[in-house]
C-alpha cells in the first residue's frame, strides 16, 4: 500500500548514506505521530488497516516464512529497537502497541526466560493480522503494517495445500520478504532442506500470479547471529546458496535483492536491521492503477492512496 516517494538527504550520523524514502510534504511528523491511536492488543484488519492507509505514506509488509524462521521475531525486534532508541529512524507511535508488547515480552529479561523467545503466531479467526507501527523519518511518518501471518500456511503453499492467492493479503504487499531459518543453516543435519523448501516456495509464489511490478521482493536470510557462530561452513554453505535462490525469487520481481539480519544477538556488530529497514521504507514500484475511494474498498483489500511524484 505504498504511496509515491522522492530522495531525502541522508540523516547526519556515522551510518552510511542510504536511500531515503520519499516523504509526503503535505504530511509532517508531527502530524502522523498525532494521528495515531495507541491502543489495544487485537491487531488490524484489513478495512482498519485501508482507512489508516488513506491517511498518509504507508506499507503493506509480508514476510513469508514457515513456522519458526523469525516471522514475529522480525516485527517484534522492528518495534523493540524503535521503543528503545536503537534504530536510526524514531518510533512515531503504533495502533496495535499492546500487540507488539505481547509479542516482544517473552524475549525480555523480565519475562524471568533464560533464552529469548518470541509469541508464536497463530490463525485469527477474526483475521485480524496486522501490526502496526509508524517511523519517523527527519520530518516524515511511514506507517508500516507488518502482517503476522502463521508460517503453517505457507507450509501449506510450498506442499502444494494451498495457493497463494488463498492468502489475501500477499497480492497487495508493497513489501514481500521470503524468509530462510538461519538456525537451519547454522545446522548441517538440516541446511540442505532450508535451501530446498526456501526454493519450492519461492517457486509456488512466483506461479501465484503475484503482482510483482508493484512489490519490492527480497531474499531474507533470518538469525545471521546463529550462522555466524556455527563452524565456518555455515556462512560458506549459504553463501553458495544465496545466488541460485535469489535468481529464482526474481521470477516473482527482476529487482529482488537479498537481505541478512540478526534481530537478536549481533548487539556489538552490523545485524542488518538498519538495512532491512532502508527497503522497508524505500518506495516500491508505481505502475499506473485504477483509483479507488476508501468507500469502494472491499473489506479484503487494503487500499493504496497514492500521491502525484514530485520528483523524477
Amino acid at each position: 500500500m505504498e504511496t509515491d516517494s522522492q530522495q531525502v538527504e541522508t540523516p547526519t550520523g556515522d551510518a552510511p548514506p542510504v536511500e531515503a524514502p520519499t516523504p509526503e510534504p503535505e504530511e509532517s511528523a508531527a502530524e502522523g505521530a498525532d494521528a495515531v491511536l495507541l491502543r489495544g492488543a487485537d491487531l488490524l484488519s484489513p478495512l482498519e488497516a485501508s482507512q489508516l492507509a488513506a491517511t498518509g505514506n504507508t506499507r503493506l509488509v509480508i514476510w513469508a516464512g514457515e513456522r519458526d524462521s523469525g516471522k514475529t521475531t522480525l516485527s517484534a525486534e522492528l518495534y523493540e529497537r524503535h521503543r528503545n532508541g536503537a534504530a536510526r529512524t524514531a518510533f512515531a507511535g503504533s495502533s496495535t502497541l499492546l500487540g507488539f508488547e505481547e509479542r516482544i515480552h517473552p524475549a525480555r529479561a523480565d519475562s524471568e526466560r533464560l533464552t529469548p523467545r518470541t509469541l508464536r503466531t497463530e490463525a485469527d479467526p477474526e483475521q485480524r493480522e496486522l501490526l502496526h507501527l509508524a517511523i519517523r523519518y527527519g520530518e516524515y511518518v511511514t506507517h508500516l503494517l507488518l502482517a503476522d501471518i502463521p508460517g503453517e500456511l505457507f507450509r501449506r503453499i510450498r506442499d502444494h495445500e494451498l495457493s497463494p492467492v488463498d492468502i489475501r493479503l500477499l497480492s497487495h504487499a508493497d513489501k514481500l520478504a521470503v524468509l530462510v531459518d538461519g538456525a537451519r543453516i547454522a545446522d548441517p543435519s538440516t541446511r540442505a532442506t532450508a535451501i530446498s523448501f526456501a526454493r519450492q516456495l519461492i517457486d509456488e509464489l512466483a506461479e501465484g500470479d503475484l503482482p510483482g511490478e508493484k512489490m519490492d521482493v527480497a531474499l531474507l536470510l533470518t538469525k545471521l547471529d546463529l550462522v555466524l557462530a556455527a563452524d565456518s561452513t555455515a556462512l560458506a554453505y549459504w553463501e553458495q546458496g544465496e545466488p541460485s535462490l535469489l535468481e529464482a525469487i526474481r521470477q516473482i520481481s527482476s529487482q529482488a535483492r537479498a537481505l541478512r539480519t540478526a534481530a537478536r544477538g549481533l548487539e556489538d556488530g552490523p545485524n542488518g536491521m538498519e538495512e532491512l529497514m532502508d527497503w522497508l521504507l524505500a518506495a516500491p514500484p508505481d505502475p499506473p492503477e485504477d483509483q479507488l475511494s476508501p468507500a469502494d474498498v472491499p473489506p479484503a483489500r487494503i487500499q493504496r492512496i497514492r500521491h502525484p511524484r514530485t520528483a523524477p
